[in-house]
């Protein structure tokens, strides 16, 4: 912390360092001493800088035209929002490999960057009691952060982004008409894609309020994530909404598809009041979370109390709150409980679906809503220490012929002696697929796993 200057001479000064020493006063800032909170305005290395020429209507769009021409190779710059802004999007070619027009309120690329690469920007209000708002205004997604191919065409995850955009103290609001009045909108909230695009959610960041809701299938109701990452430190992500009419909805809160190349990694805040509808065969996914081709990692926070629907009779995935497909997953921290799901033909998980992943849990892990696995073994950490037991569950027709004699749980690497069997608990599996006028029926699961070598022997 910095020292206070005292302009004073010869006695005076020594008059008065002596009276604070006599009356246990301190004469420099505590070390407790919080930071003095910004000021509104745009600022380099922490510098404030003066933006007021640049082109544009408010501070953020006069810092983001001075980003266009001054941006450097690995600069740090952070925009201090004074007031809640609202932001147009406007037609572009999408981020995407597929060239489907759609509209954008704020791109950040490497092209809108002074051609710039390593650039952090922190989007933030002078304190966490005046937490200012970033609003859309019409369809479109209010945030890109990543990059567009050059041609416009190809695969985004070849593409060199390296940009990392930081969330504080902020909220980027959507389109909900059920809740905040406005149209609905057809894209998510914020699109992440390309190499090293990174968005990190800080304190007092929030993801909310969009409902994303077209025909075609949905790709997540707050955030897209096609190649890059998603940290997730702190905030929260609430009352977003994936729906189709005429597909699945996939991921209300957020969806990592596409390219193997996305990753999610939770480290804290909450997911929380998120759904993904659709009316599909295949049936929708991930009510909270969707992440295929892509990997999850979960050391804190909780997704709770978000919720997956499919309204189609046929739907054979049935719905699951947490879609995993097939992913690297970590499961070491945080809390998954309270999600919900329904779907016309009865095949309803609220909690985790493991397809096709390597699996790793461990740590002080709450998992209260059960998992659903097609593949095994689970990997099992030495620090595997969860709050309750865990439920496994099998999404087959015959578990006592898919599953009899394989293992269900090994030690993962640094683990030793006989496996914590006791802390995982069996529990049901869909006996036959369902229809609206016949339910499927989950039917209990009954054995036991070797707590020598994790095998599972169903009962007789």
């Amino acid at each position: 912390m910095r020292k206070r200057n005292f302009w004073l001479t010869g006695i005076a000064a020594a008059a008065i360092v002596s009276m604070a020493l006599l009356l246990g006063c301190p004469t420099t800032d505590s070390e407790d001493d919080p930071p003095a909170a910004p000021s509104p305005g745009f600022y380099v290395d922490d510098v404030l800088t003066e933006v007021s020429a640049q082109t544009g209507g408010n501070l953020l769009e006069r810092s983001l035209t001075w980003l266009k021409t001054n941006a450097v190779d690995s600069g740090e710059y952070k925009i201090v929002l004074g007031e809640d802004i609202t932001v147009t999007p406007i037609e572009v070619i999408e981020p995407t490999y597929d060239q489907r027009s759609s509209k954008i309120g704020i791109v950040l690329e490497s092209r809108t960057l002074n051609n710039a690469v390593g650039v952090t920007l922190t989007l933030t209000s002078p304190s966490a009691s005046a937490i200012k708002k970033i609003k859309l205004s019409d369809k479109g997604y209010l945030l890109h952060v990543g990059q567009r191919h050059p041609t416009g065409t190809g695969d985004i995850a070849d593409v060199e982004a390296a940009i990392t955009v930081v969330l504080e103290n902020i909220t980027l609001e959507g389109l909900y008409n059920d809740k905040n009045g406005d149209k609905d909108n057809d894209q998510a909230l914020i699109s992440v894609g390309g190499h090293d695009a990174t968005v990190i959610m800080k304190t007092g960041s929030k993801i909310t309020n969009n409902h994303n809701a077209a025909n075609g299938q949905r790709k997540g109701g707050g955030l897209l994530i096609r190649a890059g990452r998603l940290v997730m430190q702190d905030g929260s992500i609430d009352t977003c909404y994936a729906e189709s009419t005429d597909r699945e909805g996939l991921g209300g809160a957020v969806c990592v598809i596409d390219f193997a190349q996305g990753v999610f990694t939770m480290n804290g805040g909450t997911i929380t009041g998120n759904i993904a509808k659709g009316n599909a065969g295949d049936g929708s996914r991930g009510g909270a979370v969707f992440v295929s081709q892509g990997s999850f990692k979960m050391t804190g926070g909780s997704i709770t109390r978000n919720h997956i629907e499919d309204v189609a009779a046929n739907a054979l995935g049935g719905a699951f709150g947490v879609w995993l497909s097939p992913t690297r997953v970590e499961l070491l921290g945080g809390s998954i409980k309270n999600n919900t799901a329904s779907t016309a033909n009865g095949i309803a998980f609220p909690g985790l679906r493991l397809h096709g992943n390597v699996a790793t849990i461990g740590g002080k892990i709450e998992i209260a809503d059960p998992i659903v696995v097609s593949n095994v073994p689970f990997k099992v950490a030495s620090d595997f220490d969860p709050i309750g037991q865990i439920q496994i569950d099998f999404n087959s027709a015959a578990p006592s012929d898919t599953y009899s004699g394989k293992v269900l749980l090994e030690w993962a690497e640094g683990g030793s002696g006989p496996l914590p069997v006791a802390k995982f608990k069996l529990g049901n599996y869909a006996a036959t697929g369902g229809t609206t006028s016949a339910p499927a029926v989950l039917t209990p699961i009954t054995g036991d796993i070797d707590p020598t070598t994790g095998v599972f022997t169903p009962t007789p």
